[in-house]
């Protein structure tokens, strides 16, 4: 009867110990769980941040400078170019597609992309025709007019949103809205 006493009481001190065990055991576990829950939203906020901070540091306002030189009605000298830049990044990855129109009958005579060849108005899409960080688009205008406007929508892929600017020739000289 000494040894089933004996017995018992080991048996309760060791289902008592294992219940223990398994009780802080999951403790630990919940805290764990808890924990790494609470690392993740965290490194979920860090990089959400991170991300919208990326996409305001990388925003950019295009600019568009232009010249337009017209010597005489029908003469073939009626000509001038657009130039497309981006001052602040000079990253043209982030562009998506720019659509580009010119006032006025006048045409685009660039022949990179073709599809803007003859036209007034179309799109350009990556890989863009690049030369010292520029996009530059000559164009034509048969009637030699004094003023030519030019506009470009940039549409980009990093978050920033769509701008659109213009640019207006007088003559030989250009002013950048």
């Amino acid at each position: 009867m000494k040894n089933l006493k004996t017995y018992f009481s080991i048996l309760i001190i060791s289902l008592t110990t294992s219940a223990f065990f398994l009780a802080c055991s999951n403790d630990d576990n919940q805290q764990q769980t808890a924990s790494s829950t609470k690392k993740e939203a965290v490194s979920k906020t860090a990089t959400t941040n991170k991300s919208a901070l990326a996409t305001t540091e990388t925003c950019c306002t295009p600019l568009l400078s232009a010249s337009f030189i017209c010597r005489g009605s029908g003469s073939g000298s009626a000509g001038g170019s657009v130039d497309l830049s981006l001052p602040c990044n000079n990253d043209w990855s982030v562009v998506s597609k720019i659509d580009v129109s010119l006032s006025d009958g006048t045409r685009f005579t660039v022949t990179s992309p073709s599809s803007l060849y003859n036209q007034t108005q179309g799109t350009l899409t990556p890989p863009y025709n690049i030369n010292n960080n520029k996009i530059r688009l000559p164009f034509i205008n048969s009637e030699c007019l004094a003023e030519i406007t030019c506009y470009a929508t940039f549409y980009f892929n990093n978050g920033c949103p769509t701008v659109t600017t213009s640019v207006l020739t007088l003559g030989p000289v250009a002013t950048s809205n």
